[in-house]
């Protein structure tokens, strides 16, 4: 193995053990706000106050019917926002949970499982920032 292959693999470990950190401690402060004895799930909590997000379109079929921006990308950033990185992408919440759509979820969550399978194969690596993550080509066959 390369020296540089070493030094980049290890790298991408530590920033994304402190991007976990991050996200870890801003979703232990949201948490610890959240009451069980209320009896609401914690996202019922945490969407309370929030829209239901749908639309015109349908974004599985978007040649036919296209779906607006402004209702997609809100739903996409609430559904993100509960998004983890394991080996893979990981969720744990269904579209009545986040307060979107069924079918803006299903497209969603689709290109998720499609991600999934791309990480799996391990030609392709998530690449993370603070706002986004990208599916980016590890240069293996």
């Amino acid at each position: 193995m390369k020296k540089n292959d070493l030094l980049n693999k290890m790298l991408l470990k530590w920033m994304l053990g402190l991007l976990c950190l991050g996200c870890t401690s801003q979703v232990q402060k949201e948490f610890s706000r959240y009451d069980e004895s209320s009896g609401e799930s914690y996202y019922e909590w945490l969407y309370r106050d929030s829209a239901y997000i749908d639309g015109p379109g349908d974004p599985m079929r978007l040649w036919i019917e296209p779906m607006p921006d402004s209702v997609y990308i809100p739903a996409y950033r609430r559904m993100v926002r509960h998004l983890r990185l394991r080996d893979t992408l990981a969720w744990d919440f269904s579209a009545k949970d986040v307060k979107v759509s069924q079918k803006i979820y299903d497209y969603v969550i689709d290109s998720w499982l499609y991600d999934n399978r791309l990480i799996r194969s391990r030609k392709f690596a998530v690449e993370l920032s603070n706002t986004y993550f990208k599916i980016r080509p590890t240069g293996r066959e």
